[in-house]
């Protein structure tokens, strides 16, 4: 974990940036903020939000539609496109989606963004690549000797939240559903007590993913600092369920690109949000 020195030092930079990229671009965490994660019935409405930043630095995700892939939601009754019930951010009034979700169980809702890119100086996409882990653009720069080079990326965001309807977990929130990035829970979420192990699996390309730096938030309590654990034996993470409330795992991912004109590397973005 960075010693507080360090991060204070890591932000100062990132807010000093703000005013030479565009707005929101160093937000990179983004995930869904339903009104509720717990429904006793069998069919509900679920108003939600897209949220981007941590801690104090939350803010709503602009939303346009040519930003979203995907809206989803799976669940006892198959797989359902929400798409429809997406409202983009306005002027005055920021995204939500009203997803409609149907069948007593456990399910996820996720989406998924298409690429936008980004350029930083040299020594912050350093400070970013550092912060997140991110070593197959750290070694692959420092292997070519461009760590002088500003950063080229091309990014996108995968984020998925769980929803349960009625009293009993089900167990399809530990299968995959395909994301490029994915946080997989071993168990159920719904199911644990204090002091119970959250284990989770990242895949990456459908494959586990070790050496990647996940992020545990307590988003009851902004103020309390995040853990973080790297995936190790099979891309396994373990986190300690400290009480109830409403949590955040994410996760980054970096490859690089070969002859292409816009970046050097893709990145993707993932996060879970669930309620114990």
């Amino acid at each position: 974990m960075r010693g507080a020195q360090t991060d204070t030092v890591i932000r100062k930079l990132f807010l000093t940036l703000l005013f030479v990229v565009p707005a929101g671009a160093l937000a990179h965490e983004m995930w869904l903020a339903p009104a509720a994660f717990r429904y006793s019935g069998t069919q509900a409405v679920v108003p939600t939000r897209f949220l981007v930043g941590d801690a104090a630095d939350i803010t709503p995700w602009r939303v346009a539609w040519d930003k979203v892939v995907s809206l989803r939601s799976y669940g006892p009754t198959g797989i359902v496109d929400q798409q429809a019930n997406l409202r983009p951010t306005m002027p005055s009034l920021e995204a939500a989606a009203e997803v409609q979700l149907t069948g007593t169980g456990t399910h996820i809702v996720a989406i998924e963004t298409y690429h936008a890119e980004i350029t930083l100086p040299a020594s912050a996409y350093n400070a970013y690549l550092a912060e997140d882990g991110l070593t197959p653009a750290i070694e692959a720069r420092r292997a070519a000797h461009l760590e002088a080079r500003d950063g080229r990326e091309v990014y996108s965001r995968r984020a998925k939240m769980l929803v349960q309807l009625g009293p009993r977990p089900t167990g399809n929130v530990t299968q995959p559903i395909g994301q490029t990035l994915e946080i997989v829970p071993l168990a159920n979420p719904f199911a644990l007590h204090n002091g119970d192990v959250l284990a989770a699996r990242i895949l990456y390309l459908g494959k586990p993913l070790d050496g990647a730096k996940v992020m545990f938030a307590d988003l009851d309590r902004p103020a309390s600092p995040p853990i973080f654990a790297q995936s190790r034996g099979g891309g396994i993470v373990r986190f300690v369920a400290a009480g109830k409330g409403r949590s955040r795992l994410s996760v980054v991912w970096t490859r690089a690109l070969d002859g292409n004109p816009r970046a050097d590397f893709e990145t993707i973005f993932s996060s879970l949000t669930f309620g114990y």
